[in-house]
């Protein structure tokens, strides 16, 4: 007599059902990718044993990072921190391999934001004053706080 062999149907891709394995999982990883490949939705669902898979897969169809507490939106993207107590944004900042979480811009500091023509004599001034005054640090690039202020708050 011949055994037969059963397959549990635990995950699915926008209705497509995949077995629950290894192999099923990553069938299931192509086919959403191929999905969004087409520019289609994807709805993602698989049993709570393979939720970490399934957590990544997700970070990765969101290009999310996570470090820590806090979620970007991908590297080298700044985000607002209004939770913060000292500074405004912070950004997960990649270079190559290296990859350092950097804090900046004061909060609370009225007349940030990027130049407009209708800025005072003033304005121009402070702006010019800071970017003068930072260059040096501005200059090493995106590992720095200034680079980021600079290009986001100046």
């Amino acid at each position: 007599m011949q055994e037969r062999k059963y397959t549990l149907h635990k995950g699915q891709v926008n209705g497509k059902k995949f077995s629950y394995d290894d192999d099923g999982l990553r069938d299931a990883i192509a086919y959403a990718t191929k999905l969004m490949r087409e520019k289609k939705a994807v709805d993602f669902q698989w049993h709570d044993e393979y939720k970490k898979s399934v957590n990544i897969f997700k970070q990765i169809i969101k290009k999310e990072v996570t470090r820590g507490d806090e979620t970007f939106s991908g590297y080298n993207k700044p985000k607002r921190t209004p939770k913060h107590a000292t500074k405004s944004h912070a950004v997960l900042a990649k270079e190559g391999e290296k990859v350092k979480l950097i804090r900046f811009g004061q909060k609370g500091v009225s007349g940030e934001g990027k130049a407009k023509k209708s800025d005072t004599p003033a304005e121009k001034a402070r702006r010019k004053s800071f970017k003068a005054r930072h260059a040096k640090n501005i200059k090493q690039g995106k590992m720095s706080a200034a680079y980021w202020a600079d290009k986001v708050k100046w």
